[in-house]
């Protein structure tokens, strides 16, 4: 295990403990794990509103679904931009986004390199 690794209780951590923290880093092992876990949530969340298609509980599961949307915006704005902090990457980058097709790939590689030594955000991220 490198020292960089963060496992997936500690990724949940870091990511509630750095809500809205644009500065800095974060690892790519805390990038990924954060997004099983956010992954995870939403498939529940979406295999309970199909099983509840025909009841009131459909609201309700929609709504946890906006509200949990809504809650973790800003969070996963600032982890995705630490994340490109990490590899040497300002946070405008994450604009690539915007470009049709070919802006996602993009940012999925970048999001995929590992870390960077010391940059201008710092020194890398530690577990």
């Amino acid at each position: 295990m490198s020292p960089e690794y963060v496992d997936f209780g500690g990724a949940v951590k870091l990511f509630f403990s750095n809500y809205a923290n644009f500065k800095g880093r974060s690892t790519r092992s805390e990038y990924w794990w954060w997004s099983l876990a956010l992954f995870i949530t939403f498939m529940v969340l979406t295999v309970l509103m199909s099983l509840s298609v025909y009841s009131k509980l459909l609201y309700l599961f929609w709504g946890i679904m906006m509200l949990l949307a809504l809650a973790i915006a800003i969070p996963n704005l600032a982890l995705s931009i630490r994340r490109l902090h990490d590899v040497g990457k300002s946070g405008w980058w994450l604009l690539i986004n915007l470009v049709p097709f070919g802006g996602g790939i993009v940012f999925l590689v970048f999001t995929l390199q590992p870390s960077e030594g010391a940059n201008k955000w710092g020194e890398p991220a530690k577990a």
